[in-house]
């Protein structure tokens, strides 16, 4: 069943408070209830009665359109969140760049590799958070998460490329291709896209 829309009850209401004196005074009139139709009580009675029950619409309609009023607001804060945090990491890219560059200029091997590491390991980040936004029908989002995948490209290669001048020990290289990162954070991934509306 679908619920009423907020417009729909309120028509219906104001449709209600049209009609219920009419049908006061018809029923009231009623050769049946002869004795009744001179008695104020009743009439007071039932306007009472019919006004408690229209006054009981008009809060719950008030209601519910205030509750979807804050969940739409609470979703704008949301977005204005996600854009304020997607444009700080944006700018720490310049940021690791440059750091990576002076660390190769100095040819400071150890602040190299921390500085390509650093800077990957932001790029994913940024690229999971986007994928998180895509998946939660985020608009127009693809463009901006294809650059970043362009830039993680060029990470990995980076990273590939300390591993083959630096030689991985063996066993590190078996136990980090059995541990699969991006099994892991497609499932993180997942997670949250299934959970965002809770």
């Amino acid at each position: 069943m679908k619920p009423i829309k907020a417009e729909t009850l309120l028509k219906l209401v104001l449709v209600a408070i049209v009609i219920s004196p009419i049908f006061i005074a018809v029923f009231v009139s009623l050769p049946v209830l002869d004795g009744l139709s001179a008695d104020n009580d009743w009439i007071g009675f039932w306007g009472g009665y019919i006004g408690a029950i229209l006054g009981g619409i008009i809060t719950i309609y008030v209601l519910l359109k205030t509750i979807r009023e804050n969940k739409e607001q609470q979703r704008r804060n949301e977005r204005i969140g996600f854009y304020n945090k997607l444009l700080e990491k944006t700018v720490k890219i310049d940021i690791h760049q440059k750091k990576v560059l002076e660390m190769a200029r100095r040819k400071n091997f150890e602040g190299y590799m921390c500085a390509i590491l650093d800077y990957h390991s932001l790029l994913l980040e940024i690229q999971m958070m986007l994928e998180i936004e895509q998946g939660n029908g985020h608009k127009g989002i693809g463009k901006v998460l294809k650059a970043f995948q362009d830039f993680v490209e060029i990470s990995d290669g980076l990273v590939k490329d300390l591993e083959r001048k630096h030689k991985v020990p063996l066993k590190v290289k078996i136990l980090f291709n059995k541990l699969s990162i991006t099994a892991l954070l497609n499932a993180v991934k997942q997670f949250i896209i299934q959970n965002a509306d809770c």
